[in-house]
């Protein structure tokens, strides 16, 4: 092959890559490719190298032909800390690839891998999705299975939407779920989609967008990007440097960021990047509500279409019109790694058919796994005393609570100020848990519950001490059911009342009667917004609660009780005092 490859690392990649001949050429082979490839070209990958670079050494892969001319690239990085190679962005990249010239397609690839399994010890190289439009010919390479370098590729079609397509459009926008909470918005005040390209307006913004993205990503996916990724932040913050290959949209309502989007674009494709919402506006599907904002915009600016790359969220296919074949390819540079690979996703694919020819459904057959690999882990490791009590709980289980009621204008005298700084809807002080609640089996339900609290129009009060969030609690509106899990039963508070609940103290901070001033707090605001009642339900054995909610009025109006034995249960309720309830 005529094609030669050169491995650059560290200050020499910095040096050529702001070498005016270099940027040339780079920017020759990107305008002449079919395939995207500004998440491959150099504002975005200088940027990520700036950022980065106390986490990753640079690497270059260039290619030259015969003439000593360049005729491709790859920009990589090596990290540091766990020895492994990644591409430019890592997982900021929506695109994984490389530029060549045209007639280089078959043979730059196959010899930049070549060098890769050469100069790196790796056993396995997992990529992310190549741009549409990719050439990948090069997989079947007999020159990659003579240097026992062996691929699989995934297929999948990533949806995209054509912005010239009017009948999607106008399907899109005549959705009456979203003509309804779009008609909520524009009844708020300054209701508006804004473009950023100014560094320090993103500045000023960015640090409550952060919180908006990990909490989401929180409930998602039990991971806060910007929370373990000190880089994160600034290295978009830089990519404004280049605001004619970004676009930063921000949804404003009220004065206050409702959702955002940051992705790459270039002269006519916007590609869908990094976006999340503010969690207080669960119910009105901000992030919908967002992107058809979003077409409005990138209409009028020229776009002609909205790339919303790979990744399979339903919100996804609701707004696309087309679809466009994209590979995902891993690179094995073990054979028995590749052969295990392929036992593994034939046994998958296996497992898969059989569940659905059977009638079952794979998402119901998980759920039940998970639930009883839970059941399992609570008996790892306890004694056998523990085991048989834990077990007769399945067995025989007998639970009671005691729903208390504060009346407002009767008991108005327990009412006063609190010296306690208690935060209202202050849902980025949840980023502060330190994962200590025995009713949640891991950190993301927490935010998984909280988001559905506020897609009821709850509000959330916290209290942080010492940068941990030390209590947090939920009051929710009057007049419909509330559940009360502990006896598997509901309650259904009156209009104009609200139902204090979910109370959670940390450990450390248990002894501050942090509780009590949380709810002299809800119950100022309760009389404030001219509720009437405050209900509040307590589990018969929590004394303490009880003797502290009596303290401040509260009076006990009625008990609920459920007793288990096997598969047969009986409720029970009935009222404590002369009451309506």
């Amino acid at each position: 092959m005529s094609c030669k490859i050169q491995i650059i690392k560290d200050n020499r990649v910095l040096e050529l890559i702001n070498e005016k001949s270099f940027i040339e050429v780079w920017e020759k082979l990107a305008r002449q490719s079919d395939k995207i490839t500004v998440i491959k070209e150099r504002p975005f990958v200088l940027t990520w190298y700036s950022q980065y670079i106390n986490k990753y050494q640079p690497v270059f892969l260039l290619g030259y032909n015969e003439k000593g001319c360049i005729v491709g690239i790859i920009p990589l990085a090596f990290s540091i800390k766990g020895k492994y190679l990644v591409h430019a962005g890592d997982g900021q990249a929506e695109y994984h690839g490389w530029l060549c010239e045209k007639e280089y397609d078959d043979e730059f690839p196959v010899m930049a891998m070549i060098e890769v399994k050469k100069h790196f010890n790796l056993r396995k190289w997992q990529w992310r999705p190549m741009p549409p439009r990719s050439y990948i010919g090069w997989f079947g390479s007999e020159y990659l299975r003579k240097n026992r370098i062996f691929v699989r590729k995934h297929r999948e079609d990533s949806p995209v939407l054509d912005l010239s397509n009017e009948d999607k459009i106008n399907k899109i926008r005549k959705n009456k779920s979203i003509q309804i909470k779009l008609n909520r918005y524009k009844k708020k005040s300054g209701f508006f989609i804004e473009r950023i390209t100014s560094k320090e307006k993103a500045k000023e913004i960015f640090e409550i967008l952060a919180d908006q993205c990990d909490f989401r990503q929180m409930a998602r996916h039990e991971s806060a990007p910007f929370g373990r990724d000190s880089n994160k932040k600034q290295f978009y913050i830089e990519r404004l440097n280049f605001p004619e290959s970004n676009h930063f949209t921000v949804l404003w309502s009220d004065n206050y960021p409702t959702a955002f989007h940051f992705g790459a674009c270039d002269h006519n494709t916007v590609f869908w990047g990094l976006s999340s919402y503010n969690p207080l506006e669960e119910r009105n599907s901000p992030g919908n509500i967002l992107i058809i904002k979003m077409i409005e915009l990138l209409k009028e600016e020229g776009f002609s279409y909205f790339d919303l790359t790979p990744g399979g969220a339903p919100f996804k296919e609701k707004f696309s019109s087309f679809h466009q074949e994209i590979f995902t390819p891993t690179f094995y540079f073990v054979r028995s790694d590749k052969i295990i690979a392929d036992i593994k996703h034939f046994v998958r694919q296996s497992i898969k058919k059989f569940v659905v020819s059977i009638g079952a459904k794979p998402k119901a057959i998980k759920e039940s796994s998970e639930k009883i690999t839970n059941v399992l882990a609570e008996f790892r490791g306890l004694s056998p005393v523990k085991i048989f009590s834990k077990l007769f709980t399945y067995i025989y289980r007998k639970e009671t609570c005691h729903l208390y009621k504060f009346s407002i204008a009767q008991d108005g005298h327990y009412l006063k100020d609190i010296t306690e700084k208690v935060d209202v809807n202050k849902y980025s002080d949840l980023l502060l848990y330190n994962d200590t609640n025995p009713d949640f089996k891991k950190k993301g339900d927490l935010f998984s519950s909280a988001l559905k609290h506020f897609g009821s129009d709850d509000l959330l009060y916290t209290v942080v001490k010492e940068g941990i969030l030390a209590q947090y609690a939920w009051m929710s509106k009057g007049g419909k059911n509330h559940s009360l899990d502990l006896v598997e039963s509901e309650f259904v508070s009156p209009e104009n009342s609200c139902f204090l609940n979910d109370f959670f103290t940390a450990p450390s901070f248990s002894g501050y009667d942090l509780e009590a001033k949380t709810i002299s707090r809800m119950l100022i605001d309760s009389k404030q917004k001219n509720m009437q009642e405050v209900f509040i339900n307590i589990p018969e054995k929590d004394l303490a609660t009880r003797r502290m909610v009596e303290s401040l009025g509260f009076k006990n109006v009625k008990e609920f009780q459920m007793i288990r034995f096997l598969w047969l249960t009986h409720r029970r309720s009935f009222s404590k005092v002369n009451s309506k309830d």
